[in-house]
């Protein structure tokens, strides 16, 4: 997956804006505030159709303007294509195009393939659950679009759900009416962490390998999938999923009372966690800054080689102000790793950080403005 050309109009700092790029390492370097980040976020919406730092698509568009766009060519197994983006005016939904042909935002995840760090990711060992559901979901919604669509009709069901307990509760409704939402939420539930505990399963034995040669130290990491029970939380081991469907009916079964009284769904995938363990203990609670940094850079490169095995190709790696959250030794493992395989882009506020890596391009970056400069 290698994007060949940027175009950029009225996108955030930059009213108008084209840039060629090299197959391999492209450097944006600049003083913090001139829009690095923003070239980095362009590449991410045309990637997955959404910004990484804002739900509010307004917050893209030029403040003096009303439209924007955003197109990226494209190659990919020896195919070319065109991704454009665009916003008639703030009052309009976005429309996405490939090759002048207009398709739906679900179906458009997965077409452009990108995997982004950014300082943010440095909270996926600590942070939220929340955090960690987002990270396996994209990653499943680029290799696998049914996924995709399952998860969508999963959140619908809950939010319908969740409306009808209120009702059930102000006797509005009957509780009867449950049942066939409760049906139709266990049997998306089911497909959801079948496919989450398979990638679960290669992202462990993955980061195990690349958290060893990032980190210098024979420490064993992996990861887990804990699922909420109504008992409590416990660790998914894989021969649950061939009877979770029925599982699931079970526990909202049990817990109906509950549900109506605190006007909620407490159980499902929007409700589990992925916990990570260094030598059997909880990273979250007893990793190092520095193993935590290690334990992230591991599960980025891991979303990279699970995204070549599904679909053959690698996606675009963007890095964003992280090089200087890393110490000498896990930058140059993580720039061998990418050398001569993955088209990168990086931003740093000094070329000097990053001048001595072999045939890459730096692009200067000031007050909106992209130079090449070698």
């Amino acid at each position: 997956m290698i994007l060949k050309k940027l175009v950029l109009k009225n996108f955030r700092n930059y009213e108008k804006g084209q840039w060629i790029f090299s197959d391999g390492i492209n450097v944006f370097y600049g003083k913090n505030g001139q829009g690095k980040t923003n070239l980095l976020e362009a590449i991410h919406f045309c990637g997955l159709g959404f910004s990484h730092r804002t739900h509010q698509e307004n917050d893209l568009v030029n403040l003096l303007f009303d439209e924007m766009s955003v197109i990226a060519d494209i190659e990919r197994h020896d195919t070319q294509n065109v991704i454009k983006i665009k916003k008639a005016s703030r009052h309009d939904k976005k429309q996405i195009l490939i090759d002048k042909n207009q398709i739906k935002p679900r179906e458009f995840i997965g077409s452009f393939k990108v995997t982004t760090f950014s300082p943010e990711d440095l909270l996926l060992v600590k942070g939220e659950p929340s955090l960690r559901r987002r990270f396996l979901d994209m990653q499943l919604s680029q290799i696998n679009n049914n996924y995709c669509f399952s998860l969508a009709r999963y959140n619908k069901i809950v939010r319908q759900r969740n409306i009808l307990l209120k009702q059930i509760k102000e006797k509005k409704a009957k509780e009867s009416s449950l049942e066939i939402w409760d049906e139709q939420f266990s049997k998306e539930a089911a497909y959801i962490i079948k496919q989450r505990i398979k990638i679960v399963g290669s992202i462990s034995e993955k980061v195990e390998n690349i958290y060893k040669s990032i980190a210098g130290e024979q420490e064993i990491s992996r990861a887990i999938y804990k699922l909420k029970k109504n008992s409590g939380e416990e660790e998914l081991k894989e021969d649950f999923i061939n009877d979770c469907e029925i599982w699931y009916k079970k526990q909202l079964l049990e817990r109906r009372n509950k549900d109506i009284e605190r006007l909620s769904t407490g159980i499902g995938p929007h409700r589990d966690d992925l916990l990570f363990l260094i030598d059997d203990k909880a990273a979250r609670v007893f990793a190092s800054q520095g193993q935590q940094r290690s334990l992230v850079l591991a599960l980025k490169i891991s979303e990279i080689m699970i995204i070549k095995e599904e679909t053959g190709e690698y996606p675009v790696f963007l890095l964003d102000d992280v090089m200087s959250e890393l110490d000498s030794g896990r930058r140059k493992n993580l720039l061998e790793f990418l050398k001569n395989q993955i088209q990168s882009f990086i931003t740093v506020t000094e070329k000097s950080f990053l001048e001595g890596i072999k045939n890459a391009s730096f692009f200067k970056v000031e007050n909106g403005v992209v130079i090449e400069d070698g």
